[in-house]
């Protein structure tokens, strides 16, 4: 019988991750990404981002999404978030051909 608890993947708690593409990413650096980086990163097309929220991480594709995504991080990650226990965390990795990836993790 199940207690209804899905677990749902974290990147900060993950050295590697396999997507549903079956790529592997590897965890790369210690702690979590200053949010002055991952302005650097999300906007970089050369940058997959992944938004981890519930079971299935989704993609964050074009700029248009990129920049909707931005405008919801930036101002949690600069302490000024408005939504009361909304967190997110970002964490580099990277695949066998060096891509990286912005892996944000969403807490509410």
């Amino acid at each position: 019988m199940s207690d209804g608890w899905v677990e749902h993947p974290l990147p900060t708690r993950m050295l590697h991750w396999l997507d549903a593409d079956g790529c592997r990413w590897r965890r790369i650096g210690h702690g979590e990404l200053s949010w002055k980086i991952v302005r650097r990163m999300i906007f970089d097309d050369s940058v997959e981002v992944v938004l981890f929220y519930g079971p299935e991480p989704k993609r964050v594709i074009g700029q248009q999404a990129r920049r909707e995504l931005w405008s919801r991080v930036e101002p949690v990650l600069r302490g000024r978030g408005e939504v009361p226990h909304q967190d997110f965390a970002a964490v580099p990795f990277q695949d066998a051909q060096e891509r990286l990836m912005l892996a944000i993790e969403e807490h509410c």
